[in-house]
């Protein structure tokens, strides 16, 4: 069979025979949207199929030439395209700058070139920020003044409430009086006695929130004080006491080293004192004598409620209830009660005594705290330094046989 050849071409063709191709029709044809196409309702005329060129493959039958005829009709389309679309240009701007040419002989980095100084070289990574700092929302810094809500604020609006010495505690042994000739006057006063009065340890403002000083009075059996207590006072190096108690002082030049013995002569004549003990207890007692009312009347149709306290409370104006705090019966005595500003009368040092003048809350016998008045002037004495390192007085081993 000879073989067709068509167009400027002169090879076979190499199509298969059962490769079919519809040609194009003289209709109109829509383009589909690409890059070429601005709307998608894009019309071009349909090309017509003799006046097109032949495309460079070969065709040997009526399938070969229309498949070259729909070649021709997209080459033509394309021309056109390309003519009513040119391509997008990007501006020069945009565009990535040229690279330098590498230089034959140019070194490395710094950090890649190998160290020749003949120290050692230490290295320290360090995080340092360009800004400046910010200001501390919470206001705290040690250039600033003092909170007047902290702890330590309220310490120093307390301080000049607070002695600057310790107090001692004492023995009441009873009232009696003072006469004087020359005035004719007759001064009652109270006697205390100071028993073996030594100090225990000290509160510090590091380790315990305050400064304090530990006094100690009296002396107590070892079988009659618990283990803890023995282990407390053989801690410190001082015998068994029998009553213990604190005394609140301004800083640390009130305290004193641990077993210092304090005698009468702490306080001198004619200085001003606060004594603070146990008032008497009374029990239980009635609206009259406890809180001084008036009773009811005597007579007048009264019957058996001459001591009676009478109403406690309204109807419908108080609420119908007991106001809390109200007056009534109940437990009197017993609390602790303070007395300031007692005069000290007298100071006997070898028996321990201590007049003030006035009386002196509780019974006889009973344990009073005395201490500088903090409503007069501090009196003048030396005041001891701070608190030795090792105790003074005795050992452990003394202070667990010590029955004195």
């Amino acid at each position: 069979m000879r073989e067709k050849r068509c167009g400027r071409m002169h090879a076979p063709c190499k199509l298969p025979g059962a490769f079919k191709i519809n040609a194009l029709s003289n209709a109109t044809h829509r383009i589909p949207q690409n890059r070429y196409s601005r709307e998608n309702n894009a019309v071009l005329p349909a090309t017509d199929r003799d006046a097109a060129p032949m495309h460079p493959f070969v065709s040997c039958g009526s399938h070969c030439q229309a498949f070259c005829h729909r070649l021709g009709a997209l080459d033509r389309l394309h021309e056109h395209l390309d003519a009513a679309y040119p391509p997008l240009i990007v501006p020069k701007a945009t565009t990535m700058p040229p690279r330098p040419a590498t230089r034959v002989f140019a070194l490395p980095p710094p950090f890649l070139l190998p160290s020749f100084s003949p120290l050692p070289r230490t290295t320290t990574r360090n995080i340092q920020s360009i800004h400046p700092p910010r200001p501390n929302r919470y206001n705290v810094h040690p250039s600033l003044p003092v909170l007047m809500s902290s702890k330590t604020a309220a310490l120093e609006r307390k301080a000049y409430t607070l002695p600057p010495r310790t107090g001692v505690l004492a023995i009441k042994k009873g009232m009696t009086a003072i006469y004087d000739p020359e005035t004719s006057r007759r001064t009652p006063c109270t006697v205390l006695q100071l028993d073996r009065v030594q100090v225990i340890t000290n509160k510090t403002r590091k380790e315990h929130g305050y400064w304090a000083v530990q006094i100690g009075a009296g002396t107590k059996e070892p079988r009659n004080v618990t283990r803890p207590e023995r282990g407390h006072f053989a801690a410190n190096g001082v015998p068994l006491k029998r009553h213990v108690s604190e005394f609140r002082v301004k800083d640390i030049n009130g305290l004193l080293p641990t077993g210092t013995v304090i005698d009468a002569s702490w306080f001198i004549e004619g200085q001003f004192v606060d004594a603070r003990a146990d008032c008497r207890g009374m029990g239980f007692e009635g609206g009259m004598k406890r809180w001084n009312f008036s009773g009811q009347p005597a007579s007048h149709g009264n019957s058996l409620a001459h001591r009676i306290m009478g109403s406690s409370g309204g109807s419908q104006g108080s609420g119908s209830r007991v106001l809390p705090g109200k007056k009534m019966p109940g437990n009197m005595g017993g609390q602790q009660v303070t007395v300031q500003n007692l005069k000290v009368l007298k100071v006997d040092k070898e028996n321990g005594l201590v007049v003030v003048h006035g009386c002196v809350a509780g019974p006889k016998g009973c344990v009073v705290k005395i201490q500088d008045a903090v409503k007069k002037p501090w009196p003048e004495v030396p005041q001891a330094g701070p608190p030795a390192a090792e105790p003074l007085v005795g050992t452990p081993t003394e202070a667990l046989r010590a029955t004195v």
